[in-house]
């Protein structure tokens, strides 16, 4: 579990902008790699991590994806929504669910050579979500150019949430369309990971109370675990925690997911996210009870253990 006491020891355990938002990480055992093409596109490599940039696009993906698959998220973008299964169609966001091919995930030349290949190696994943975010009208436009992306929060939150372990569907690329800063539409390819929304799964498997009582245990995690890295969600109800087939919660939708410096203003943001979730869940019967009840349960054993939120 994660315990921030102090200032200092939340500037360690805080999400650093270039590092994690690039994604690229210095590796004391492996080179980075440049490569150049023309007309300007350039692409820097590490041990897991790639970026790729032109003057209007720029992507981040992990080296584990195949050459074919990248070029085609580079190029030809559309192909997969066309080809795929529409999850969601909404005026600023569009979700897919895609398929990845035959050893799209494989050791490939993207891997330098080391030790870093053998432990990114790793089976094939068939399956993936490509979620795209639109921007509507020239107000909203604007007003987004300057700000980081929704792909961009997806990408960097999903992966840091991995790295203490709160599970959330692994980032595999981020797009953005670029001019130079401003920033346009973007998309965030994930793994598929299969289950079904926890307002869903309780009123039609109608779990058992041991079922619950266990999911409720995760969700009171998972609550603490946000408020002691100072996160709040943005769109925090039970709709966007996924139950997986093992009996497992997975926080899902980022995109709104922000980390704050200031007690005050995450304070704020925290209770927006609580009462959004309670309205929410009070609408599933048995739901809001039990969970509320967990997070009391955490909360205070936190208390009698010393860690503060």
């Amino acid at each position: 579990m994660v315990s921030i006491r102090s200032k200092q020891d939340f500037q360690e355990h805080s999400f650093s902008q270039e590092d994690s938002v690039c994604g690229l990480r210095e590796e004391p055992q492996t080179e980075p790699q440049s490569i150049s093409a023309w007309p300007l596109i350039l692409e820097r490599r590490t041990a897991d991590l790639a970026i790729r940039q032109s003057l209007v696009r720029r992507m981040i993906y992990d080296c584990r994806l195949s050459r074919p698959l990248v070029d085609r998220l580079w190029n030809d973008l559309d192909s997969f929504v066309q080809r795929g299964q529409v999850l969601s169609d909404r005026a600023r966001a569009q979700v897919t669910a895609i398929r990845l091919g035959d050893a799209e995930m494989q050791h490939s030349s993207h891997l330098p050579p080391g030790p870093h290949a053998r432990r990114l190696s790793q089976p094939s994943i068939e399956k993936g979500v490509l979620k795209r975010f639109r921007l509507c009208g020239w107000w909203h436009s604007l007003g987004h150019m300057f700000l980081p992306t929704r792909a961009q929060n997806c990408w960097r939150y999903g992966r840091e949430l991995l790295k203490v372990g709160l599970l959330t569907p692994r980032p595999l690329a981020m797009i953005e369309e670029r001019a130079g800063p401003l920033r346009f539409c973007s998309c965030v390819l994930t793994e598929f990971v299969p289950g079904i929304n926890l307002d869903r799964f309780v009123q039609q498997s109608k779990p058992s109370t041991q079922e619950l009582s266990r999911l409720a245990e995760d969700f009171a995690d998972v609550w603490f675990k946000l408020g002691q890295l100072r996160l709040s969600h943005g769109d925090f109800h039970p709709g966007n925690l996924l139950v997986t087939p093992d009996g497992r919660l997975q926080l899902i939708d980022l995109d709104r997911m922000n980390q704050h410096w200031f007690r005050h203003r995450h304070l704020r943001q925290r209770e927006k996210d609580w009462k959004y979730f309670e309205i929410r869940a009070q609408q599933v019967p048995g739901l809001w009870t039990a969970f509320q009840a967990a997070v009391v349960r955490r909360e205070s054993h936190a208390v009698c253990n010393g860690q503060g939120v």
